[in-house]
């Protein structure tokens, strides 16, 4: 009798580990997915030709969001990402944003600047999305 309930214990222990190393999977994944987001970082002409800019001559140039495409972007985990250099002396921002609170640019000293990211959490809450005209 002890036998067998040693044995019935034994198998509860394997399930119960096979079920663990399920969530933690799931956990890590779930983790993954809740920290990426997506970056593109081009020319007007460039944000042109992917579709990702609407607007006329005399009209504000706008975001086509129709158009934003995943495989378009640059895949970033927001935990990581915390500074980008901009080949550009003056980039534009065109995805909106909370507060200028959460970053900062800097100059350098070839006349490029890099974006700094100080509160990711904040930076992020409005869009995964983030998109630099330079």
């Amino acid at each position: 009798d002890l036998r067998s309930k040693l044995g019935t214990m034994q198998n509860s222990v394997k399930a119960a580990e096979s079920k663990a190393a399920v969530l933690s999977e799931a956990l890590k994944t779930q983790d993954e997915v809740l920290n990426e987001c997506y970056v593109k970082i081009g020319t007007k002409k460039e944000l042109q030709q992917a579709g990702l800019l609407k607007g006329g001559l005399l009209s504000k140039k706008k975001i086509n969001y129709q158009n934003v495409n995943k495989s378009d972007f640059e895949k970033v985990d927001i935990r990581r990402f915390t500074s980008v250099h901009l080949a550009s002396s003056k980039p534009k921002i065109l995805t909106p944003l909370p507060n200028s609170n959460s970053y900062h640019f800097e100059k350098n000293g070839d006349g490029t600047i890099t974006l700094f990211i100080d509160d990711p959490a904040a930076f992020w809450s409005v869009s995964n999305y983030l998109i630099i005209q330079l």
